[in-house]
């Protein structure tokens, strides 16, 4: 399991992977699921966003400005 901890971290070092998807996160029209809460909280707090509208779907974790409002594109960093 090391071995392939390792392979991956020279991949993502190497620009093979990009960083982006080591934290399992995805982007489908225009809105970035994480695959748990924990996942997409850290990223809210870490980036200064609201960490008190992660919201879950289907596709994963959502992040959300407010009640009924846009979602965040950890892509393009912006509101979706």
């Amino acid at each position: 399991m090391q071995a392939n901890r390792e392979a991956l971290n020279w991949a993502v070092f190497a620009g093979y992977i990009p960083e982006r998807l080591r934290d399992g996160r995805k982007t489908f029209k225009g809105i970035t699921y994480w695959p748990t809460f924990i996942t997409a909280r850290d990223f809210a707090v870490a980036n200064k966003l609201p960490a008190d509208r992660i919201i879950s779907y289907g596709r994963g974790w959502a992040i959300q400005r407010e009640v009924s409002g846009p979602y965040w594109n950890a892509t393009t960093g912006t509101w979706a």
